[in-house]
């Protein structure tokens, strides 16, 4: 029914607005001009925000544990709504068991158990395998990356918002055999909590 009324409503937009242009065809030029300079000022806007960001994230690797800057930085990120599925898979854990084992042992927990925690997604234009990889850390250990079909969107959202979210996160340890993994619950394509 919403549907169908958006519908409806653009049909007549543009009946009104045909009407309108006919009587005067000049600002039918006028009219599309603005409408392209505020699609150009746009892009332009977000090109400037990746830029910025680009300089404050600079272009070395992500390190496995994160200074106390970007610790601080990750801290106040935005929080990116979630639908509570926890449906948004982390890769990569098993290069970084030893941060999976140094977190278990912080947090006391023993194998087959589930964590809830809040993990930071940044920015990674410096990583040697992706041009879009984007990094997952929880407590400032580096967990693992989103996968690869979703970096490349993941990476320019974040990179026009600061380079740095948040997201609840569920944690499952596993040492002994390995199998640790990270969920997010995060919606795709990703947006902010209000």
């Amino acid at each position: 029914m919403r549907t169908c009324m958006g519908i409806i409503a653009w049909v007549v937009i543009f009946a009104l607005a045909a009407q309108f242009f006919q009587a005067a065809p000049w600002l039918l030029l006028v009219f599309g001009g603005l409408i392209a300079l505020g699609v150009v000022l746009s892009k332009a806007r977000k090109s400037a925000l990746e830029a910025d960001t680009l300089k404050v994230v600079c272009d070395k690797p992500l390190p496995n544990i994160l200074d106390a800057n970007r610790s601080m930085t990750a801290s106040s990120a935005r929080e990116l709504l979630g639908d509570e599925s926890f449906s948004f898979e982390v890769v990569g854990e098993t290069f970084y068991a030893p941060n999976f084992s140094a977190l278990q042992k912080n947090v006391g927990l023993i194998d087959g158990r589930d964590w809830d925690d809040v993990a930071t997604l940044i920015v990674d234009p410096g990583n040697r395998s992706s041009k879009t990889a984007v990094a997952v850390f929880v407590s400032g250990l580096k967990l693992g990356y989103v996968p690869e079909d979703k970096s490349a969107v993941v990476y320019k959202f974040l990179l026009q918002n600061g380079g740095y979210a948040k997201a609840d996160a569920a944690i499952y340890f596993s040492a002994a055999d390995g199998q640790n993994s990270i969920w997010l619950d995060a919606v795709y394509p990703l947006v902010f909590k209000p």
